[in-house]
């Protein structure tokens, strides 16, 4: 964080990492107003928080020599010096963190426009997240299904060991891959291809698992259909061999 004080609105003393996180140099600062490093449309804002000698923090867009801007938040602190007030105002870059909620905001979006069904647990199983597709593929909204452990979806099709074998591969850190005949809200039976990935943290310790999931349910009674049709053709052509 950069520190900037000031009297009466007039810069008295900078931090060094003011001068860098603006561009000039300590001695132009100081000939400087506070309100010259304030984008014109967060004026007004400065202005009033100034006068009024508020210490409530608030965020504006700061502009550096080069005319580049930066989100800063403004944090300031009356002060009483000897006989008088000084106005010590702290500055924090937010830069990084913008860039970090909007990497958030995108990855969201991302997730929810996902034409695949995508669940993320906790390492006790417990879901944390949801997109829509798996709210319309499975009937439970997100507020159903969070806090829930992903066997809400069980049919009872698979057997213990196939869950068994799953969970070995995961919290050992690796990628499993299979199908799930799995059953939606209103007890209608459907299939997944599923591809379960543990999410590791920096220091390489699984803290949540991320499943993408792809409804092949059609694909599934496609190939039934098939194999009904060999097997009819099949005792067509030896009931005919047998006449």
């Amino acid at each position: 964080e950069a520190t900037i004080i000031t009297e009466n609105n007039k810069i008295v003393f900078i931090s060094h990492r003011f001068a860098e996180y603006i561009g000039y140099s300590e001695d132009e600062i100081l000939k400087m107003s506070p309100l010259d490093f304030i984008h014109p449309d967060f004026l007004t804002i400065a202005k009033k928080n100034m006068e009024s000698c508020s210490e409530t923090p608030y965020e504006i867009w700061a502009i550096r020599k080069d005319k580049s801007q930066f989100p800063a938040l403004i944090s300031p602190k009356m002060v009483k010096f000897e006989d008088r007030y000084i106005r010590i105002t702290t500055i924090r870059d937010l830069t990084l963190e913008k860039q970090h909620i909007q990497r958030e905001l995108l990855l969201t979006k991302t997730l929810e426009q996902s034409l695949e069904s995508i669940v993320i647990t906790d390492t006790e199983a417990t879901i944390i997240y949801v997109n829509q597709k798996f709210c319309n593929l499975t009937g439970y909204t997100k507020e159903e299904a969070i806090g829930q452990n992903p066997n809400i979806l069980q049919s009872g099709k698979h057997t213990k060991k196939f869950y068994e074998s799953m969970w070995k591969t995961l919290t050992a850190g690796k990628e499993w891959q299979g199908e799930f005949q799995n059953k939606k809200k209103n007890g209608e039976i459907y299939w997944e291809k599923a591809t379960i990935t543990p999410i590791l943290n920096k220091k390489g310790k699984i803290q949540s698992y991320l499943g993408i999931k792809e409804d092949i349910t059609n694909q599934k009674k496609i190939e039934q259909n098939f194999k009904d049709t060999e097997i009819r053709s099949e005792e067509h052509t030896s009931e005919l061999q047998s006449h």
